[in-house]
């Protein structure tokens, strides 16, 4: 198993994303939920409520369990809480990273 690339506090390591993740929370979430299988829409709006410390925590394990990140539903919840922009953040470093943001996503392309 691994670690992620960024740690939680590594979330300026792209600026852009970033930003992204602080002005438009839920565009950040939705796109880390379609690379990794999960309905866009769906966690882009829950992105948005009360119940994004739940979704926010399936989410990260999903990005956990593709990409062989170790951690547990324990820990996503904890980051969640307490971090959930800088975790947010990691989770589309991750992806970008690993060359699977979806085409055409803003400030998270394939370069």
């Amino acid at each position: 198993m691994a670690d992620f690339t960024n740690g939680i506090c590594g979330c300026t390591n792209n600026c852009g994303l970033c930003l992204l993740g602080y002005f438009c929370p839920c565009y950040l979430t939705g796109k880390v939920a379609e690379s990794v299988g999960k309905n866009c829409l769906l966690f882009g709006l829950l992105a948005i409520t009360p119940i994004r410390l739940c979704s926010n925590a399936l989410l990260r394990q999903a990005v956990r369990e593709k990409y062989g990140i170790d951690g547990s539903i324990v820990s996503d919840v904890v980051c969640g809480c307490c971090c959930s922009l800088c975790a947010s953040v990691q989770e589309g470093n991750e992806v970008v990273i690993k060359g699977d943001a979806p085409p055409g996503t803003f400030c998270m392309s394939r370069e």
